[in-house]
Order: C-alpha cells, then sequence, then structure tokens
C-alpha cells in the first residue's frame, strides 16, 4: 500500500498540469454525421462480415478430417 500515495500525487501533479492548458486553436479536418456514425458503422459491418466468414469457413474443420 505504500505505492497509493506516490500514485495519488502523480494523478493530481497530472491533472494540475493538464488543467492549465488551452485548448488547441485547429478544428478538426474531418467531422460532421458522416464520419462519427455512418464510417464507424460500415467499418463494424465490414469487420463482423468478415469475422462471420472466416468463423463459417473454419467451423467445421474438425468434422471434416
Amino acid at each position: 500500500m505504500s505505492g497509493v500515495p506516490g500514485t495519488v500525487a502523480a494523478l493530481a501533479l497530472a491533472v494540475a498540469q493538464d488543467a492549465g492548458r488551452a485548448p488547441l486553436p485547429a478544428e478538426p479536418p474531418i467531422g460532421g454525421p458522416g464520419w462519427t456514425v455512418v464510417v464507424p458503422a460500415l467499418l463494424f459491418l465490414v469487420t463482423a462480415g468478415g469475422t462471420w466468414a472466416l468463423w463459417r469457413r473454419f467451423a467445421d474443420k474438425d468434422e471434416d478430417e
């Protein structure tokens, strides 16, 4: 339990340092509903479809051997 006070102190220092920083003045290059909803949904569907296809391909391998 001797490491807990050191961890708490390090966390407090990190929060104190971060609180003094100003936000970046730049605008993000991409944004809007296309990038925040549509693209992640398409990526999820592609990966889910690929996972399902691989599962179907290798699920019955034990019975064939």
